[in-house]
């Protein structure tokens, strides 16, 4: 009542990222929480109050006041410290005061990126926080400006859970159909596909490891011969695995699996096989109904990620309302009825499903009983004088050691080199230098460092890349030496050896918006 007061009423603070609402739905979370943690440690009551009331707010100030609030009636104070303890096993991870069991299972999220995630200790505290959300089955609004570590922070929390992560890019022109699905025309080509992904995910839940007994072992060891023989067939053949093979494969893998698989299942995989075996139903000028990623991500228990939610129509958005509420489910009734009866599909979300969402702010807000039914977190950019203080071979703060850490990872495994680096960045920040309309953000040092890496896979010498690579990302006007090199002279002379590379530039994804094309078009 007193934060409500303050911010809502009196409007003493709280005016970035205003309306705010405080309601029961905060306070039956924060009792649950309390329900379910060790309420006798203050440490656990305090971060419960931080991840539910402050951590929304967008603004240092704006939480050290709302702090301010929990002191006058609790004698310990909120921390704003990164975690201590970070545990990993191989059924739980720790983050602070949160734990979280891991999914079972051999998907991982590191197929969707680039290598091995790096786990960034400045996003520890908003890691903490999103744990808890998948802890308490939440809905979890991540807002932050770009480069913030939105993306960051759901997709290292998904590797370490061991959860598959689905993201889907919002904008204007999404529709619902997108999300929950659409009437589409029968293809024999997409039964084969949905067929192989179903094969692939039973030939991975068998093997996490749940069951030990000797028929189990039996069991898995005929899988995985019969996983090798069609994954090798599907290497053999441009257009895929035969029809006939996939359907012995299938009809195999089901007289096998029926006494330690659920019947559900069962019965999805033989309604696939005979989907598949039906020429009727493969006949051209029919239609099926088609899950979208929405319900599939609900159904098979995925993590789903919907980014720039605030670009999105509010229309769309309303549809989820009924499954963000505490055991909510989705009625789908744009498939029409079941079986011909009077009943709508109801879909019951998986117990692993869980729903991200993020968008920036600078583009909008979202519904306010969007924002209500979610627990809103706020991530903050790092502060520039904190980020460069010490930009040495010996780093200091976290924000800095991230960097290196993550500019390691993209193939700068010196420390000093990735100083250097660090310190161009630095120094176009204090300069403010805009090109091209574009003012740089911590995402700079992660763009120059991957364009090294692909200037130096063609063979570019490491000092050349580098030149080039700083002169593409902070323009050809910005002149800074560091070690002895000037990026403004040495990087033109890089153009006529490797013509072949614009095209490379031009394909990323992170590298395709509109100042990068004019850069070098200039260039």
């Amino acid at each position: 009542n007193d934060v409500h007061c303050s911010v809502s009423i009196k409007k003493e603070f709280g005016d970035c990222g205003h309306p705010w609402e405080f309601n029961l739905r905060d306070v039956f979370r924060w009792c649950e929480l309390a329900k379910t943690s060790h309420i006798q440690n203050p440490q656990v009551f305090s971060s419960c109050a931080r991840d539910l009331y402050v951590q929304r707010f967008r603004t240092v100030e704006d939480r050290v006041k709302v702090a301010a609030h929990f002191n006058k009636y609790f004698d310990y104070k909120i921390d704003f410290a990164e975690p201590e303890e970070f545990f990993l096993s191989e059924d739980v991870v720790t983050i602070g005061s949160t734990t979280i069991n891991r999914c079972r299972g051999i998907h991982n999220v590191q197929s969707q990126g680039t290598g091995e995630l790096p786990i960034i200790r400045d996003l520890l505290l908003p890691m903490e926080a999103a744990g808890r959300c998948v802890l308490m089955n939440w809905p979890c609004l991540l807002v932050g400006a770009p480069g913030s570590g939105k993306t960051s922070t759901i997709r290292s929390l998904a590797n370490l859970a061991n959860a598959k992560l689905v993201n889907i890019c919002l904008a204007p022109s999404t529709d619902v159909n997108e999300l929950v699905g659409s009437f589409e025309q029968i293809d024999i080509n997409n039964n084969k596909k949905l067929l192989l992904e179903k094969l692939f995910e039973i030939f991975d839940s068998c093997f996490d490891g749940a069951h030990t007994t000797c028929e189990h072992i039996t069991i898995r060891a005929k899988l995985f011969r019969h996983r090798e023989i069609l994954e090798e067939a599907l290497s053999l053949h441009s257009t895929g695995a035969p029809q006939s093979q996939i359907l012995q494969i299938a009809s195999d893998i089901i007289g096998l699996i029926k006494p330690i698989r659920p019947d559900n299942e069962i019965r999805q995989l033989e309604d696939l096989t005979a989907r598949l075996c039906n020429k009727n139903a493969n006949g051209e000028g029919r239609f099926h109904w088609v899950d979208g990623i929405l319900v599939e991500a609900m159904t098979k228990g995925l993590w789903l990620h919907l980014e720039n939610v605030n670009l999105c129509s509010s229309s769309v958005l309303d549809r989820l309302n009924p499954l963000m509420e505490p055991g909510g489910e989705l009625l789908l009734t744009e498939s029409g009825t079941q079986d011909g009866g009077a009943s709508f599909r109801s879909i019951k979300p998986h117990s692993n499903f869980r729903l991200f969402l993020s968008m920036n702010p600078d583009r909008g807000e979202i519904s306010r009983a969007m924002r209500n039914r979610c627990v809103e977190i706020a991530l903050l950019r790092s502060s520039k004088d904190t980020m460069f203080d010490n930009c040495s071979m010996l780093c200091t703060t976290s924000q800095v050691m991230d960097q290196v850490d993550i500019l390691s990872r993209y193939g700068v495994r010196s420390t000093q080199e990735a100083s250097s680096i660090l310190l161009v960045h630095e120094k176009a920040v204090a300069t403010q230098i805009q090109n091209v309309g574009h003012d740089f953000h911590t995402e700079c040092p992660r763009w120059v460092a991957s364009r090294m890496k692909g200037l130096r896979e063609r063979g570019i010498g490491f000092d050349s890349s580098k030149s080039f690579s700083i002169l593409l990302t902070y323009g050809r006007r910005i002149k800074i030496e560091i070690s002895n090199y000037n990026a403004s002279m040495e990087a033109p002379n890089i153009l006529p050896m490797v013509p072949s590379i614009q095209t490379g530039w031009l394909i990323n994804t992170a590298n395709s918006s509109f100042f990068f094309k004019a850069r070098l078009m200039y260039l």
